[in-house]
């Protein structure tokens, strides 16, 4: 095969790569960042909404999709599409048209509709009776308590489980704890349940055919199961969170960015040397600074320094992926969304590959923090 059907086959990958990704560029795109964030109840967002703050508030309508993170998020409106949201509290009140993904410390779900699935993981899950999932729930914590109304099948991996809603599917539990059924559950479909000790006498309904098997509480196989169920939720959740962050940095300095976009594009190699050197000497040079009585504050500040370099670097390095493949494909390094998307998608699928996948991801890291050692340097020691 020739260099240029590799070119058109690897275009035809990228655009079925862009139309997988559920920011379809049919929709518009609101970015919202700060210490608190809220939307109004007379507000209405046409498009996707991602909205990142310590406190986030969401009253209003949201005609897309709703990604939120932050330290506390509170979402009472309504929202066409998915919702996805992590972060230290998670209340989900509003009503939302397809799949709700969460993750959270403390996850309360209250919404009146949900469409599609149900998605959580959390310290403390509590689903109240006011909530009617249309589609299947999946839970993975600690403390769970199902009051509410599902219509597709559950299942549910945690500690200490309640269940005293109502089920018209099947339903599939493993505790390390133990399996409460309250008064009120009704089980229509087949109950299957893992727990130390079977569930104890209860007035709840069981339609179906019950399932039970003895675990061996805390240590068993169940364990690694519940532990894999939350690690997979939080690690897509996480890529949502990194989405956010990307996007934020890219609205709110732009400039800075297509800067350090066109440095690492004009000029990768030496970039490359310089971010490793970076990377190496500059902890050198602080620890020999931190030694020294006098240069413990430099060394501080430069600490600082350093470590916003190093995190800055890994959040802008989607970013230069996507303008490296946009350069390649189209012959224009471009910086915007849509490559950003497709740069943060290729990172994340090669660190999938045995032993050799995360040398180009890191070699693009470096290549990134040289980048904007360089741009640092030109702005604000060069014009001081």
């Amino acid at each position: 095969m020739n260099s240029k059907m590799n070119k058109k086959v690897l275009s035809a990958l990228v655009v079925t790569a862009l139309c997988l990704i559920p920011l379809s560029s049919a929709f518009a795109i609101t970015l919202r960042g700060g210490e608190t964030m809220s939307i109004g109840k007379d507000e209405i967002v046409q498009g996707d909404l991602y909205i990142a703050g310590g406190t986030v508030a969401v009253s209003g309508v949201v005609d897309g999709d709703l990604i939120a993170a932050g330290g506390r998020i509170i979402v009472n409106g309504s929202v066409a599409s998915d919702l996805n949201a992590a972060g230290g509290s998670v209340d989900i009140l509003g009503n939302v048209g397809d799949d709700v993904r969460v993750a959270g410390g403390q996850v309360t779900i209250g919404s009146e509709i949900i469409l599609g699935d149900l998605v959580v993981a959390g310290g403390n899950v509590h689903i109240l009776s006011s909530t009617n999932v249309r589609s299947d729930l999946v839970v993975a914590g600690g403390n769970v308590v199902l009051d509410g109304k599902i219509d597709g099948n559950v299942r549910v991996y945690g500690g200490m489980l309640t269940l005293n809603g109502a089920f018209e599917g099947t339903v599939e539990t493993y505790s390390t704890d133990a399996i409460v059924l309250g008064p009120k559950a009704v089980i229509k479909g087949d109950l299957v349940y893992s727990a130390p000790a079977p569930i104890a006498t209860s007035t709840a309904q069981v339609l179906g055919k019950t399932t039970f098997t003895q675990s061996e509480g805390k240590g068993s196989a169940e364990v690694a199961t519940i532990g894999a169920a939350i690690l997979g939720t939080f690690f897509v959740v996480k890529l949502l969170i990194t989405l956010v962050t990307i996007l934020i940095l890219l609205f709110v300095f732009r400039r800075f960015i297509e800067a350090t976009s066109d440095e690492v594009t004009t000029h990768f190699s030496r970039n490359a040397v310089i971010g490793f050197a970076g990377f190496v000497a500059i902890p050198i040079a602080l620890f020999i600074l931190l030694i020294t009585l006098l240069g413990m504050p430099i060394a501080f500040l430069g600490g600082l320094v350093y470590v916003f370099s190093i995190m800055l670097s890994y959040f802008v390095t989607p970013v230069i992926a996507g303008a490296l493949l946009s350069q390649w494909i189209v012959k224009e390094a471009k910086v915007d969304w849509k490559w950003t998307i497709l740069g943060m998608l290729a990172i994340t699928i090669l660190t999938f590959v045995p032993i050799i996948g995360w040398i180009i991801p890191f070699v693009l890291f470096i290549a990134t923090l040289g980048a904007l050692l360089t741009e640092g340097h030109r702005a604000f020691w060069l014009k001081r």
